[in-house]
C-alpha cells in the first residue's frame, strides 16, 4: 500500500497548534503577571528581558530541545538541565512560582509550535486537488512529534 508522507504544521499564529491544545484556552492573567514578575527578577539574567536568548536559549521562538508543553516546561524549570547553566528552581521557587513562570512563557509563545509528522493514505489524496480541507476529513495513520534543534 502507498502512503503520502505529509509533514503538516497546524498553526495558530496568535500562540499554538492543534496538537498544543492547552494553548487554546485562556492563561490565567493573574498567574502570567507573578510569572512576569518572577522572570524579570530572575531569569532574564540569561534568557534576556526580551525573552530571545543570552547565555540561556531563547523563550519565544519555535525551537524548545526540551519539549513544549506546560508540563516539559514546568518540569524544565523545576529540574533544570544537566550539563547547563540552567539550575533546578525547585529549590529556590515553590510550586505555584514555577507555574506562574510556566505561563508567563506560554503566554508569550507566536509562531509555529509542535511540529508533527503524519502518515496519510494514498487513497483519500488520489485525483483531488492538494489542500488543508482534506486533512478534515480524513484519520491519519500515525503521527509522531518532530524534534527539534536536532543536528
Amino acid at each position: 500500500m502507498h502512503q503520502y508522507k505529509v509533514i503538516i504544521s497546524l498553526v495558530m499564529f496568535l500562540g499554538g497548534s492543534a496538537s498544543a491544545p492547552w494553548l487554546f484556552a485562556e492563561l490565567d492573567k493573574e498567574s502570567v503577571a507573578k510569572g512576569e514578575t518572577l522572570y524579570q527578577q530572575i531569569c532574564m539574567a540569561c534568557h534576556a528581558p526580551d525573552m530571545e536568548g543570552g547565555i540561556g536559549p531563547n523563550l519565544i521562538d519555535p525551537f524548545w530541545k526540551n519539549g513544549d508543553s506546560p508540563e516539559a516546561i514546568f518540569n524544565t524549570i523545576s529540574e533544570g538541565v544537566p550539563n547547563t547553566e540552567m539550575i533546578p528552581y525547585k529549590t529556590i521557587f515553590s510550586e505555584e512560582q514555577i507555574k506562574n513562570v510556566r505561563d508567563f512563557v506560554l503566554s508569550k509563545q507566536v509562531g509555529l509550535r509542535s511540529l508533527v509528522r503524519a502518515q496519510y493514505p494514498r487513497a483519500h489524496f488520489s485525483g483531488k486537488r492538494f489542500s488543508s480541507e482534506l486533512f478534515k476529513t480524513v484519520e491519519s495513520l500515525n503521527q509522531s512529534p518532530l524534534r527539534e534543534n536536532l543536528i
